[in-house]
């Protein structure tokens, strides 16, 4: 089952690293989806890869998580 989470952070630079490591983690790109006005990043991801995504984005400074 798919799950979909909004992601928040402080900086676009910090979103869009976030989504560079995404990528390279294998996410793919067409399940990423930076908003640039809001530096914030929706993604639709496999239950299953949770926790793994939680640790990547935590690691380029995740503020909040919808």
């Amino acid at each position: 089952m798919n799950i979909t989470s909004t992601w928040h952070y402080e900086t676009l630079d910090q979103a869009r690293n976030a989504e560079d490591h995404l990528r390279s983690s294998g996410i793919p790109t067409e399940n990423i989806f930076v908003d640039e006005a809001g530096d914030s990043m929706m993604i639709i991801i496999a239950e299953a890869a949770q926790p793994e995504v939680l640790e990547i984005l935590g690691q380029h400074g995740l503020t909040k998580i919808h």
